[in-house]
């Protein structure tokens, strides 16, 4: 019996941005091909029709970031309509889900290539989308809290100084 194994190849990312930066108004779908475009470049021996998938992570994919973000990155990467593309969403940990899924989909014998990508416009989608509607008896036990609390209250759960955090 042969173990299978998921590699990862090679990793790009984009500058971050800043409030009022240079990448202000840059969409998503066009940073996430330049990503791509970017892993395309770097591995020349990587046939475009060897990639089998575009796993994209988004944690607000709306607006800009909406409408199958991974489908309109892959094409105008260049990247060949018969490849799969989905959008995954797991807030702050999408972009991690996407390689895992990638990860996943190699050792189950699904696929044998593909490219994760992760995007979040964090400027023009705001925090809870354009429209949320939360559950009353929810918001009542404070479910629908942001990042920074949940590492406060981690922190305090688990006495986890600002010392050792650092």
């Amino acid at each position: 019996m042969s173990e299978k194994y998921s590699v990862i190849v090679d990793a790009v990312r984009t500058p971050i941005g800043v409030k009022n930066g240079k990448m202000i108004g840059i969409r998503p779908d066009d940073l996430s091909a330049t990503v791509i475009k970017a892993i395309l470049e770097r591995n020349p021996k990587l046939p475009l029709e060897k990639i089998e998938d575009v796993v994209l992570g988004c944690a607000f994919p709306e607006a800009t970031q909406g409408m199958l973000l991974a489908r309109a990155a892959a094409v105008l990467a260049g990247i060949p309509k018969e490849a799969g593309a989905k959008v995954v969403n797991r807030f702050c940990g999408s972009s991690m889900d996407a390689v895992h899924q990638l990860s996943q989909g190699i050792l189950a014998g699904d696929l044998e290539c593909g490219i994760a990508v992760g995007t979040e416009d964090m400027f023009s989608v705001p925090m809870g989308g354009y429209n949320p509607s939360f559950h009353p008896e929810l918001m009542k036990k404070n479910f629908y809290i942001g990042m920074g609390e949940t590492a406060e209250n981690l922190a305090k759960e688990l006495n986890i100084s600002r010392e050792d955090q650092e």
